[in-house]
C-alpha cells in the first residue's frame, strides 16, 4: 500500500538506522510499514539521493549512492 497522497523523497538530511533498530521498530509498530517499492519507484528514489547536493559524496560513498553508469 502507497501513501494515497502526493510524496516526496527529503535528502536534506541523513538518518543513519541499523537493521536492527529498523526490524525492533517495525515489529512494535507494523502499522508503520507502507509497502514495498516497485523497481521503477527505487531507480526514482536512488536517483534523487545521487543527485541531491545536500548529501556529501563521502556520504554517497558510504552508503553505496554513486552515479549510475
Amino acid at each position: 500500500m502507497y501513501p494515497e497522497h502526493d510524496s516526496f523523497v527529503d535528502c536534506s538530511t541523513i538518518y543513519v538506522r541499523g537493521y536492527a533498530e529498523l526490524y525492533e521498530s517495525l515489529k512494535n509498530r507494523p502499522e508503520a510499514f507502507l509497502g514495498v517499492l516497485d523497481t521503477k519507484d527505487l531507480r526514482m528514489v536512488r536517483s534523487t539521493i545521487v543527485r541531491s547536493p545536500k548529501i556529501k559524496g563521502r556520504d554517497k560513498k558510504r552508503f553505496g549512492f554513486f552515479a549510475e553508469q
